[in-house]
């Protein structure tokens, strides 16, 4: 694009341009070009070696990985070491130290860190999702519930705390389902859309049909109400989400004999996603 082209002239006119490196960076690793991404910080941090938030980049950079471009532990690992040295006991070192910890499996040092970065730096959406991650890892679920919503309260852009979150609610719910106890993993799944905390409403409808797929009416019809009621509300502006949720209508409408709402659940189904056979798929066989 122009806008790359700019730029990458300008990075190589001013390579002591740390700002203009970082922007570079940003778009490189957003168009999935994460090896002209780590080149290019690379010769920032090689023209600017005391500037952190170049270090930073690097470091997570290196940790981020895309077909045929595998993570870079190793280069993670330096830059973090290079920003302690010259930021020691920052925000940028403590999320530093967090990101490459949890790469490695770290989960408990992960945590401790990123906590700090957190406390640290409270505007910081990024670290407050990886805190999330990190807790989630080591098993700690309401406080990681807590660190992702405070991700989408101060960072509403950002999509990793929204995923994590969806995830932890998703193996709360599982847990609860493998307990036998379906009529509590519905009540998960309910309550995460109730608290309006950012979770993926699509992917709480799939699951909350698998849930209720059990012969129990009552939790069918539940299923039913919560589907409904996602769709009423803002997230089903995205055709993708709303697209899952009459297609979790279908298969709830199945479930319970009713004819009338698998037409037209699977009607909408078509309407939301027209170039999708499935969705041709299932409405022909609800008119046959």
């Amino acid at each position: 694009t122009h806008e790359r082209a700019a730029l990458v002239e300008h990075v190589a006119r001013h390579p002591a341009d740390s700002r203009g490196a970082l922007l570079l960076g940003r778009l490189l690793v957003e168009t999935g070009a994460l090896a002209e991404a780590r080149a290019a910080l690379a010769t920032a941090a090689a023209a600017n070696p005391t500037d952190p938030d170049l270090l930073l980049a690097q470091v997570e950079c290196a940790v981020l990985s895309v077909e045929g471009c595998a993570p870079d532990p190793g280069t993670a690992r330096a830059a973090a070491a290079a920003l302690s040295a010259v930021a020691p006991g920052t925000w940028q070192d403590l999320y530093a130290g967090g990101r490459v910890a949890l790469d490695e499996g770290d989960v408990q040092r992960a945590a401790r860190l990123l906590e700090q970065a957190a406390h640290a730096a409270p505007w910081s959406g990024r670290t407050h999702a990886l805190l999330g991650v990190a807790l989630q890892r080591e098993g700690r679920s309401g406080e990681a519930r807590r660190a992702l919503g405070r991700a989408i309260e101060v960072a509403p852009e950002l999509e990793l705390p929204r995923r994590a979150l969806t995830d932890l609610v998703l193996e709360v719910a599982a847990r609860e389902l493998r307990d036998g106890d379906r009529a509590a993993a519905l009540r998960v799944l309910g309550e995460a859309v109730d608290r309006g905390a950012g979770v993926r409403a699509g992917e709480i409808a799939l699951a909350t049909l698998q849930v209720s797929r059990s012969g129990d009416r009552r939790l069918l019809e539940r299923a039913r109400a919560e589907c409904e009621r996602l769709l009423a509300g803002p997230e089903a502006a995205d055709p993708a989400v709303r697209s899952q949720l009459w297609f979790a209508l279908g298969g709830i409408a199945a479930e319970l004999r009713d004819d009338h709402g698998l037409l037209q659940a699977t009607a909408r189904h078509l309407e939301a996603a027209p170039d999708l056979p499935r969705a041709h798929a299932r409405h022909a066989a609800a008119l046959a």
